[in-house]
């Protein structure tokens, strides 16, 4: 080996080692000293973003793990202040059963009253001032709201308190009124307000394939709107007609051989195409028997028949599908002809070929607010046999007329009738000395008559269509209907068209007519607990109703505002142990191992002295080579 002095060869290997040992020397001190293993990008790159995402997570974690505290807070002052509510409208029917008694005096119901009220002022207090953070929590105002209980962006859970306790807010009860606007859906369409104010759209009624199931039947009424799935509100449909028949269940109608007696129910012929014929053995048709006919077809009809206790016809259609009788007979008498089912004169006039609609029931689990717009028209009944002498009505009454038929007792004679739209009052005469063929011609007739713009309300007004006798007149522009509520309750209203002006008429006929006179109708009128007052028995009967309304609705709140408290508690204890997992993998990555690397720091320490001396023993070989020279 040649002995060289410019280059120290063994001290640059000994001064290399030395600096190894020094920077684990140092990395060990910093670990120990520090506690973390990772410290800088240099020591664990990887590490280093690795354990970033998991702190977001661990710091996301513990906030939210707050954030469900507060919402636990929030929702136990909600319950603590519904409880105290629901104590006083406790109190409130106790007093409202307690004045329902008969053995209390005006004076007595009207101090109950005054307790009562001040109760009820007290529930408006706890609801408007009941607050968390500076926010109203049971007026409504606080609606539905979002807490962060996740360490990322979405993880939310909804409190939803828009349901406001306020007096005004809850108890709603839903009664029959009378003179109330309505509106129907044949050809119409409208517009549904729920109690959170999201509005939905109910487009017109679309026939059904069954007889019966047209477009202003209940039925259509009933799909269209349960199709627009309106949150909270159920309709259904029913149809049910009551005829007179003879006077008594047992009343018969006679006849001698050969003569017939036809009727058609939806289309559907009763008695076959050959209808029945009184024979020698057989002069009569009972009550039952005509009963028992018409089920024999109901499956055909969708309308099945009984007799009520006072001998009635009563007809029905559970589906709530319109119901159209037709009838024609040849020289049929009975005890009370007059009012039969089987006659085109007396009190079935106005039925018999009219397409009868039912009732459309609406349920709803809050307030629900029906509107629209609408059109004047007039719904008519055809004829069963050729327009002669004393057949079927033609037309019904419209916007307040006289609900009698457009009868007509010989040709020559002239009938008249009415029509009220926004444009005011027209009155039609229809002259019928002309012969007319059947019940089309004759409102093919009134059909030109209306249309002609000199005899109308001019160019416009009216649109008028003609379908197998019957009529519907259209005003030229619709105006707006008027409206009606279901809050909170069930109840039922006649189905038929809207009118521009009188939609109270419109609505008028209800199960059993297809017209009314005047302006009685049925609607729907909303109460609350603001509207309670107990200084009558029926009005303590009444709120009672709505106290039942309104426990009902806090109790559905306070369950709601409990399960709040639940679900906050499970997120609660699902994020301890997510933060608590996520934390000890942090742990792994960064925490240093103290006895690993005490272990490595006196290994460092051993070999710093050794390097350490061995650069100095290095250090001097060129002075050994230097002896050389002496």
């Amino acid at each position: 080996m040649a002995q060289i002095i410019s280059t120290n060869t063994a001290s640059l290997i000994a001064q290399s080692n030395l600096n190894k040992s020094q920077a684990t020397y140092t990395s060990a001190i910093s670990q120990l000293s520090s506690g973390k293993k990772v410290s800088s990008a240099a020591d664990n790159s990887a590490g280093l973003a690795i354990s970033g995402r998991m702190q977001a997570q661990i710091n996301g974690g513990t906030q939210a793990i707050a954030n469900a505290n507060d919402g636990i807070a929030l929702a136990q002052t909600a319950d603590s202040a519904l409880s105290q509510i629901t104590a006083n409208l406790q109190s409130v029917r106790t007093l409202a059963v307690q004045s329902a008694n008969s053995t209390y005096s005006a004076s007595d119901r009207a101090s109950l009253n005054q307790q009562a009220q001040q109760l009820l002022a007290q529930v408006n207090t706890i609801a408007t001032q009941t607050q968390y953070n500076g926010q109203t929590l049971l007026d409504g105002s606080f609606g539905t709201a979002s807490f962060q209980t996740g360490a990322n962006a979405g993880q939310t859970s909804t409190v939803n308190l828009s349901q406001g306790v306020k007096t005004n807010q809850i108890g709603q009860t839903a009664a029959a009124t009378t003179n109330v606007t309505g509106t129907g859906l044949a050809g119409k369409t409208l517009s549904i307000q729920v109690g959170d104010g999201t509005v939905y759209s109910v487009g017109s009624a679309v026939t059904g394939a069954s007889v019966g199931q047209d477009a202003n039947s209940a039925y259509a009424a009933a799909v269209a709107i349960n199709d627009a799935n309106v949150s909270g509100l159920t309709a259904t449909a029913s149809n049910q007609q009551t005829f007179a028949l003879n006077g008594s269940a047992s009343g018969a109608i006679t006849g001698t051989t050969g003569d017939t007696v036809n009727m058609t129910i939806n289309g559907v012929k009763v008695f076959g195409d050959d209808g029945y014929t009184f024979s020698a053995d057989q002069t009569s048709l009972s009550a039952g028997d005509l009963v028992a006919q018409i089920n024999s077809v109901s499956g055909d009809t969708g309308v099945s028949a009984a007799l009520s206790d006072t001998g009635s016809l009563v007809l029905s259609a559970a589906d709530g599908r319109n119901i159209t009788v037709t009838q024609s007979n040849s020289n049929v008498t009975g005890t009370a002809a007059a009012d039969s089912i089987l006659t085109s004169t007396g009190t079935n006039a106005a039925k018999i070929g009219t397409a009868l609609q039912g009732t459309l029931s609406l349920s709803a689990s809050s307030a629900i607010t029906i509107g629209g717009t609408g059109a004047a028209s007039i719904n008519g009944s055809t004829a069963a046999t050729a327009a002669t002498a004393g057949s079927a009505a033609v037309a019904a009454s419209v916007a307040g007329t006289s609900a009698a038929a457009l009868d007509y007792t010989a040709p020559g004679a002239a009938n008249s009738f009415s029509v009220t739209t926004a444009a005011g009052t027209k009155t039609f005469s229809l002259d019928t000395a002309a012969a007319y063929a059947d019940a089309d011609a004759l409102a093919t007739a009134v059909q030109t008559m209306l249309n002609d713009a000199t005899t109308g309300f001019g160019a416009g007004a009216f649109s008028v269509t003609n379908t197998g006798g019957t009529l519907t007149i259209a005003a030229g522009t619709a105006g707006a209907a008027g409206n009606f509520s279901v809050a909170g309750a069930s109840t039922s209203l006649g189905v038929a068209d809207s009118s521009t002006t009188n939609g109270a008429d419109a609505v008028a006929a209800t199960a059993a007519k297809p017209a009314v006179a005047g302006n009685n109708t049925i609607g729907l009128k909303s109460s609350t607990l603001a509207d309670l007052d107990i200084s009558t028995a029926s009005g303590a009967t009444s709120a009672i109703q709505s106290i039942d309304a309104a426990l009902s609705t806090i109790s559905d709140l306070q369950g709601s505002v409990g399960a709040i408290q639940n679900r906050f508690d499970s997120t609660i204890s699902n994020l301890n142990a997510t933060v608590q997992n996520v934390t000890s993998a942090q742990s792994t990555i960064t925490d240093a191992d103290y006895s690993s690397v005490a272990s490595t720091l006196s290994t460092a320490d051993v070999l710093q002295q050794a390097g350490i001396a061995m650069v100095s023993k290095a250090n001097q070989q060129p002075a050994q080579i230097m002896k050389l020279l002496q």
